[in-house]
């Protein structure tokens, strides 16, 4: 049980990392643009795999929908 929570963890490190240097690299994307992208890509992988974090999350994403960015 344990080992398959780890695996499923690491999978989910490296594709987020994954994403965020495709998202960082596309050149039409502003910085806001890319940090909120990658805001809501957690919040959907999160979502999933505990949806405790939901609610975490949008109230970050509310916070990022205001004037202020987020350094990741």
């Amino acid at each position: 049980m344990f080992f398959k929570i780890a695996q499923k963890a690491r999978n989910y490190i490296v594709f987020a990392i994954m994403w965020r240097l495709v998202v960082f690299f596309r050149p039409s994307q502003t910085p806001k643009g890319f940090s909120l992208n990658f805001i809501v890509f957690l919040n959907w992988h999160i979502w999933i795999f505990n949806k405790r974090w939901r609610i975490f999350w949008n109230l970050v994403l509310q916070w990022s929908s205001s004037n202020k960015t987020i350094d990741f």
